[in-house]
């Protein structure tokens, strides 16, 4: 079971389950562009940062809900095991 933190120190239990394999790319750790499809889109803002980890594991990456150059908000993981991934 995964549990994702936000700055405020709000738990969420699996809040988004499934994943889906994406590219994108990070500047001093935070999200700047993800590719949706086809179309690669700049990210205007991290709405919200998570810290995702596996209960008896531990971290398993960080989360990010982001708002997009179209002002669509997504959710995405990285992690260094799995790489960039949109959270559904």
């Amino acid at each position: 079971m995964e549990v994702w933190t936000d700055d405020e120190g709000h738990l969420l239990t699996d809040p988004w389950p499934r994943r889906t394999p994406i590219h994108g790319a990070a500047k001093d750790g935070i999200p700047v562009m993800v590719k949706l499809g086809r179309r690669e889109h700049s990210v205007l803002r991290v709405v919200t940062m998570y810290s995702v980890n596996k209960l008896g594991e531990g971290p398993v990456g960080t989360g990010w809900k982001l708002q997009l150059d179209d002002y669509r908000r997504i959710v995405v993981v990285h992690s260094e095991s799995r790489g960039w991934l949109l959270a559904r």
